[in-house]
């Protein structure tokens, strides 16, 4: 089977994003393209988050990163239930909701 890379047409895989006319923000009202002169994640070989997604559903991380995946990418510590205290609780009786005391 042949590898093949997934494609993505987000703002971050095509470095460009069309005008949204009746967005709030200004900058968001005017299309923007910077896929010249661009030294982002695109340019070194990299996938976006939907590409990277789909890499991990069809389960060639393997085969898209042959050397191993880069260590220098930020990623959220995992959460660990019995460590990290929850602090929701619900009220007594509990069919009141949620107690935010």
């Amino acid at each position: 089977m042949v590898f093949r890379p997934p494609k993505c047409n987000c703002p971050d895989a095509i470095n460009r994003v069309g005008a949204i006319p009746g967005a709030s923000a200004l900058s968001d009202q005017y299309a923007s393209d910077w896929s010249s002169g661009f030294t982002g994640i695109k340019s070194v070989s990299g996938y976006c988050i939907h590409e990277m997604a789909v890499l991990r559903a069809r389960k060639e991380i393997d085969l898209a990163f042959p050397d191993g995946l880069p260590t220098d990418l930020p990623v959220p510590p995992l959460i660990n239930p019995a460590v990290d205290r929850v602090i929701a609780k619900l009220q007594n009786p509990s069919s009141l909701g949620d107690d935010f005391s």
